[in-house]
């Protein structure tokens, strides 16, 4: 066992003695600590204080959580020890914490508790984690010379008239995963929900878009998540990708319902082709949208995916996110090494590594909603490394955000299991422990800035 975090408080008796005169020791001792305590003040003050060091310890302070989820016992012989309930324990799983042990010494007059969180030295997964790191750029910590426009404008097209959900957890998604501004295009119908869950954004009516100064404002635009199909959402996605010859933004994510309706028109097809000339551009589907995309059934993706993600990859000259327990990233060239040529260009449009397997699952992720906040985490981790590292080619960097944001994703997945239960996790609490996954891939502080 390693030591995660400490926490330590002290306090006056008298202080308790104070509560007990005006009866307000049940709103902070359980029924079980009264009775242990036997009335006694210094006692209740020594688990008043352990409660305040444990809180300390989870690093909020009393914040989002009751005293009352903080309960100080005794053994049989003395030796206190803590059990927490709610949401105190629920941070106890986020922080990986395996074992809480508490300590309480005093004088007449006050009392002196700590608290030490403790934890599984690293080795096993987190040894495999940090092997697989090792390959992938380090995620920055954030520059302090930065602003609201250091890390870009993301906009999202998504959601329409009963799908405020998809908009809502991508757009708070690309937010937890640090962009700097999120311009939220969705039907109007969903204009008041998105108001008020994700005030942050910029909301725009869709049928008000005007593609080129959404292209011209954004740096990465994600399109699909929950946005629908039909003749309309095809005319607006032909229009942008046509556009991007005009206006390319730095990236371009299509997830869902944008896969959807590729799916269902050639012309579509065709485009998606020519526009991955003009700016890297990701697709992220599951394994079924994958199925419509080749035209070919569940079971024969089941059998060849890694050959079928490779000739997607290759002829839609995109990188393509293949979602599934096991999911696999490709680029236009999926090999060790070689390259990829655009025809009729002298450069080439693609050179080095471009395939990756992560083979962690986290079954938390199989609900509603999960792969929208996938798609924000992905815009917003672009935003992120993009102002970090600008030298750095953008199909090269696409490809690192794509697998960095697998990784996130599962480990992200796999604490929303520790804290809230492995059937319990929704799509609206990966956002947040996305962002806590994040902090395990930002690069070492060695004292520089070289930015």
């Amino acid at each position: 066992m390693m030591m995660i975090s400490v926490g330590s408080d002290i306090l006056e008796i008298a202080r308790v003695e104070r509560l007990q005169k005006k009866g307000r020791v049940e709103r902070i001792f359980t029924e079980e600590e009264r009775r242990q305590s036997e009335g006694k003040a210094s006692r209740l003050a020594g688990d008043f204080s352990v409660k305040e060091a444990v809180a300390k310890a989870l690093g909020t302070g009393i914040r989002g959580f009751s005293l009352l989820d903080i309960e100080v016992l005794r053994d049989e012989l003395g030796k206190p020890y803590v059990k927490l309930y709610g949401n105190a324990l629920k941070l106890f799983k986020a922080r990986r914490g395996q074992a809480l042990e508490v300590s309480i010494s005093n004088t007449k007059s006050l009392v002196i508790a700590s608290a030490v969180i403790l934890g599984k030295e690293a080795g096993g997964q987190m040894d495999a984690l940090c092997e697989t790191k090792r390959y992938f750029l380090s995620i920055p910590k954030r520059n302090p010379l930065s602003h609201k426009g250091s890390y870009g404008t993301v906009g999202i097209i998504a959601g329409k008239k009963g799908m405020a959900g998809a908009a809502f957890f991508s757009a708070l998604a690309a937010y937890r995963a640090g962009a700097g501004l999120v311009h939220l295009v969705s039907d109007e119908e969903n204009r008041s929900v998105l108001q008020t869950m994700v005030p942050e954004a910029i909301l725009s009516d869709v049928r008000e878009l005007k593609v080129e100064e959404l292209l011209q404002k954004s740096e990465i635009i994600l399109f699909g998540p929950g946005i629908g199909t039909g003749e309309d959402r095809e005319r607006l996605l032909l229009k942008l990708l046509n556009e991007l010859r005009n206006f390319p933004p730095a990236f371009l994510i299509l997830d869902a319902d944008a896969l959807n309706v590729i799916a269902e028109s050639s012309l579509l097809d065709e485009a998606l082709c020519k526009a991955a000339e003009y700016c890297p551009i990701i697709l992220t589907p599951h394994l079924k949208e994958f199925s419509r995309l080749c035209h070919c059934s569940l079971e024969e993706i089941l059998k060849n995916k890694e050959e079928l993600g490779r000739k997607y990859a290759a002829k839609h000259r995109c990188i393509l996110i293949l979602k599934s327990h096991d999911t696999m990233v490709f680029t236009p060239f999926s090999e060790d090494t070689g390259k990829e040529t655009v025809p009729g260009k002298e450069d080439n449009f693609w050179e080095g590594k471009g395939f990756f397997h992560n083979r962690e699952a986290s079954p938390s992720l199989s609900k509603g909603g999960s792969g929208d906040a996938f798609a924000g985490l992905l815009a917003g981790l672009l935003a992120v490394l993009k102002e970090r590292y600008p030298e750095i080619d953008k199909h090269e960097l696409a490809f690192q955000a794509a697998c960095l944001s697998v990784l996130i994703q599962v480990r992200g997945g796999k604490l929303a299991a520790e804290a809230e239960g492995e059937h319990a996790v929704l799509a609206r609490d990966l956002p947040h422990y996305f962002a806590l996954a994040m902090e395990e891939f930002i690069e070492k502080d060695d004292g520089k800035d070289d930015r």
